[in-house]
């Protein structure tokens, strides 16, 4: 090889060194530059966003994917959120800065104490599913059941009602966020997300408890379902709604879901 050759061989591989050290920078530069939307977009996971009408809650917006389930209910003046692993319900008062937090059984139990005159004594016969719907555009299950009030422990229907519950069959809801909303009045878990609740006592109107006007698909950031940091601890869900603590008027709030 002549020294002319060889030169110009050196002096190429000297420019192509340059080229790929320069590639191989700007492949790094460009992967720093998308890592942080690579980590936002990883906090994010596939969800649905209701707007419901509910005796209990009131309108209300709720947020739920596989992270957790997030209740904004404007009537209570609350935010009740769940999330995983431990699925514990966590209300909180933006206002007051104040939270408390249950088991979904304590929340339940909690609840259910609040009407306790009348939920002792209800008892659920013949559930089944009765058909398939659709509830603002999500496909659904209904299932019926008879509600009836024993008295004196004398097995004798008083009072007997018909209530449909349509429960979601979407992929996107954990059963653990459907407890959730579930441990909120006395419905059966292990069906799914209800949409639409509706109860019918002989003789009387039909009422719709619950109905789901809007469902949309979302990515959710799962930090919507955690409570704010600082807030304060406190006793009971009556001590986030009232300043006085009055168990009257949680009482009356709570009238909603024995209609």
């Amino acid at each position: 090889m002549s020294p002319i050759t060889a030169g110009t061989n050196q002096s190429m591989n000297s420019k192509m060194t340059k080229v790929s050290a320069q590639i191989a920078l700007a492949m790094i530069a460009f992967g720093l530059a998308l890592s942080p939307c690579a980590d936002a977009a990883a906090t994010k996971q596939a969800g649905l966003v209701l707007e419901m009408e509910s005796s209990f809650f009131g309108a209300s917006t709720i947020k739920v994917s596989k992270d957790g389930i997030r209740i904004d209910s404007k009537k209570l003046g609350l935010v009740i959120v769940s999330h995983a692993p431990s699925w514990s319900v966590i209300a909180f008062n933006e206002k007051t800065k104040a939270y408390y937090e249950a088991t979904q059984e304590e929340w339940r139990k909690r609840l259910a104490s609040r009407t306790s005159s009348k939920q002792a004594s209800r008892m659920k016969q013949d559930i089944k599913q009765t058909g398939t719907s659709k509830v603002a555009g999500q496909s659904t299950k209904i299932y019926r059941w008879s509600d009836f009030y024993t008295k004196g422990g004398v097995n004798k229907k008083l009072n007997p009602t018909i209530t449909d519950f349509y429960a979601s069959q979407s992929s996107l809801i954990p059963k653990q966020a459907a407890g959730v909303l579930a441990s909120s009045s006395d419905l059966p878990a292990e069906f799914g997300l209800p949409l639409k609740i509706t109860r019918e006592e002989k003789g009387t109107k039909k009422l719709t408890l619950l109905n789901t006007t809007k469902c949309v698909e979302a990515p959710l950031d799962k930090t919507i379902f955690f409570q704010p940091k600082g807030f304060k601890r406190v006793s009971s869900e009556v001590a986030l709604i009232m300043d006085t603590g009055d168990d009257d008027e949680m009482d009356s709030l709570m009238n909603g879901l024995d209609k």
